[in-house]
């Protein structure tokens, strides 16, 4: 799925009847403001990683006795990011076991500690302007470290993204609670998307997805 900012716009208004042909000035005016946001938040989260992140461990058993014991804190900071903004939250279960082992020898040569998304959840927003106000919460969090972004908007990251459109950040959280469990430095995945973009996922669509990330080893 080719991403692009005429159609996208497009659909969002297919209701009120926008349309490049029948409000050209509307639709030029939409077009500039949704390019502005996409800008606006890759610059709000201009990064430069030298090397992928990783956990501090490659066990896979003490990391996943960390993900049970972070995954519900980790659900109300998602809730507490998600207050006050148009969207939608949606934190998954620990990853399944099956899909983690399957992903650790086919991807990742054995390496644990390079499985990042054990814990991990999705914020699906209305307007972009939404998820980026959401960014910049993120930033304001003293509680939240920023160890890995993708911003998966940009039309460059087609090859790697099979078309899906959000950003995905690697966070940890570091507070009385995670220092206490001692999962103060595990990476969580969060994903920040677009609503209208993420309902377009379909159960038998996600199935597809899988397949090809399984065909090119991710």
């Amino acid at each position: 799925m080719k991403y692009n900012v005429d159609s996208a716009i497009s659909r969002r208004h297919s209701q009120h009847k926008i349309s490049p042909s029948s409000h050209p000035a509307k639709f030029r005016h939409l077009k500039k403001h949704f390019e502005a946001s996409i800008r606006a938040i890759h610059e709000s989260m201009q990064m430069t990683y030298l090397t992928k992140p990783c956990q501090v461990i490659s066990s896979l058993p003490v990391l996943y006795a960390q993900a049970a014991a972070l995954n519900d804190h980790f659900k109300g900071k998602v809730k507490d990011l998600s207050m006050n903004l148009d969207c939608t939250p949606c934190v998954s279960s620990v990853k399944k076991k099956d899909r983690a082992i399957e992903k650790l020898y086919r991807s990742y040569y054995g390496n644990a500690a390079r499985l990042l998304d054990l814990v991990r959840a999705l914020i699906s927003f209305e307007t972009l302007s939404g998820l980026h106000a959401c960014l910049e919460k993120i930033k304001e969090d003293p509680t939240i470290g920023v160890v890995g972004f993708k911003n998966r908007f940009k039309l460059e990251n087609n090859s790697s993204s099979a078309g899906y459109r959000n950003i995905a950040l690697n966070i940890i959280i570091v507070d009385d609670v995670t220092i206490a469990h001692g999962t103060s430095r595990h990476i969580c995945e969060l994903q920040l998307g677009i609503k209208r973009l993420d309902d377009l996922r379909s159960e038998e669509g996600h199935k597809h997805y899988v397949e090809w990330r399984d065909m090119i080893g991710e």
